[in-house]
């Protein structure tokens, strides 16, 4: 889990930086937001039930789609 931001760098524009990363990964549904959760059983692009954080089993449902694609066969095969 990432740290509160507030408790490495004590600013309230630290903390509304914060709060904008996560609302352009939600609202562009990028990372962990791409996948529904399993625990809450809210769709891609929406929050789970508990705000400002990601459930850990919807964290590592993306984090296994990411171990299984590679970049480089993509790339490859795209410009054969």
């Amino acid at each position: 889990m990432i740290p509160a931001i507030s408790a490495v760098i004590p600013s309230p524009s630290a903390e509304a930086a914060l709060d904008m990363t996560w609302e352009t990964h939600r609202r562009f549904q990028h990372g962990a937001f791409s996948k529904p959760c399993p625990t809450c059983r809210v769709q891609p692009g929406e929050w789970c039930r508990a705000r400002r954080s990601v459930c850990p089993a919807r964290r590592e449902l993306h984090r296994q789609d990411q171990a299984a694609t590679m970049l480089v066969p993509l790339l490859v095969g795209r410009a054969r």
